[in-house]
C-alpha cells in the first residue's frame, strides 16, 4: 500500500484529487464554469471531508510516524448546517472578490494567484471583472496566473476550464517556500495575491517579499491572510488564534518577513488591517497590501 507523509502539501494533494473524481464524476453533464463552480461549492460544503490516517513504526527509532493512505472520507452535514456552510463561504468569497477587484487599476497588466488551490478565485474573479466593466480581462490586456503547488489542484482547475465562459488562465506550479515567479515574463504593473495559502507555511524563507517585490518593474501584493495575531501580539484577543496556528504547525513569521521586507527597501505596506474578515470565526482573515520601490 502507497502511504503519504503527513504534511499540509500532501494532505492538499490527496484532497483535490478527490474533489477532482468528484467533479468528473458527478458535474460533467455541468457545462457552464460558473454554474459548475457554485454547483461545486455547494457540494463542497455540504461534507466533511477527512483524510485517512495511519502509523508506522520507523526503523531502529521507538517513535511512530504519521502518514495519510490517500483515501478521504466524506461525512455529509446536517441540511440546514450545510447551508449556512454555504452562505457564509460565498459572502466571504463575495468579498475576497470585491477588495481584488478595487486593486485592478489602469495599468494592471497581470493577476496571479499564488497557491490558488483549484482556481476558484480567479475564475469568479474573470466574471465579477467583466460584470463591473463590461469587458473581458483578456480584452483589457490583463493576463491570469493561476499558480499552485499540488498537481492535483491544477488539474481540478483544468477540468473547470473545459467549461462554457471559461476565462483564459495559465497554470502554473509556485512553492511559497521557494518562489520563482519567472512565469511572469516582461510583466510591468503586476498584481500578486494570497488566499489562505500563506497560512499554510510554517515559516516563510527571509527573501520572500524581496523575490515577489522583483516580479516586474511596479508589483503591488495583496494578502489575505490570517496572521493578525502576528501584527498585534500583546493583544489579548488574539491568544486562542495564535494557540490555533501553532498546533495546526502553520505560519508563525508573515508579519516578521514582510515587516523586514519594508525595513530593507524592498517594499512598503501600504494596508493591515486585522479586522479585515471573521467568516472563519477560529482562523480570521488579515488584509495586507505593499507595493515594490523601484
Amino acid at each position: 500500500m502507497r502511504v503519504y507523509e503527513k504534511t499540509n502539501e500532501n494532505f492538499y494533494e490527496i484532497v483535490w484529487n478527490a474533489r477532482l473524481q468528484f467533479v468528473i464524476k458527478n458535474l460533467s453533464v455541468v457545462d457552464e464554469i460558473q454554474e459548475a463552480l457554485t454547483v461545486f461549492r455547494q457540494a463542497d460544503l455540504s461534507y466533511f471531508w477527512s483524510l485517512n490516517s495511519l502509523e508506522l513504526k520507523q526503523e531502529e527509532a521507538v517513535s511512530t510516524k504519521h502518514y495519510y493512505t490517500g483515501e478521504v472520507t466524506l461525512t455529509p452535514h446536517e441540511p440546514e448546517l450545510a447551508r449556512d456552510r454555504f452562505l457564509v463561504a460565498e459572502e466571504a468569497n463575495k468579498q475576497q472578490i470585491d477588495i481584488i477587484l478595487s486593486y485592478i487599476d489602469e495599468d494592471t497588466d497581470v493577476i496571479a494567484e499564488l497557491g490558488a488551490g483549484y482556481g476558484g478565485n480567479l475564475i469568479r474573479l474573470a466574471k465579477a471583472f467583466h460584470d463591473k466593466t463590461g469587458k473581458s480581462l483578456s480584452e483589457r490586456d490583463i493576463k491570469l496566473f493561476m499558480a499552485e503547488f499540488t498537481t492535483t489542484g491544477r488539474d481540478l482547475c483544468l477540468e473547470f476550464l473545459k467549461r462554457k465562459n471559461a476565462p483564459e488562465m495559465e497554470l502554473q506550479y509556485i512553492d511559497h517556500k521557494a518562489p520563482d515567479l519567472s512565469f511572469l515574463g516582461q510583466a510591468k504593473n503586476p498584481l500578486i495575491v494570497t488566499v489562505h495559502s500563506i497560512e499554510q507555511v510554517t515559516e516563510l524563507p527571509a527573501d520572500y517579499f524581496k523575490v515577489l517585490s522583483q516580479a516586474g518593474a511596479n508589483v503591488r501584493g495583496l494578502h489575505m491572510e490570517p496572521v493578525g495575531f502576528q501584527f498585534e501580539p500583546e493583544a489579548p484577543k488574539w491568544a486562542k488564534h495564535a494557540d490555533f496556528m501553532k498546533r495546526k504547525n502553520w505560519n508563525h513569521n508573515f508579519a516578521e518577513v514582510i515587516k523586514q521586507a519594508e525595513k530593507d527597501g524592498y517594499i512598503t505596506i501600504d494596508k493591515v488591517d486585522t479586522t479585515f474578515a471573521d467568516s472563519q470565526r477560529e482562523n480570521p482573515t488579515t488584509l495586507i497590501a505593499w507595493h515594490s520601490n523601484t
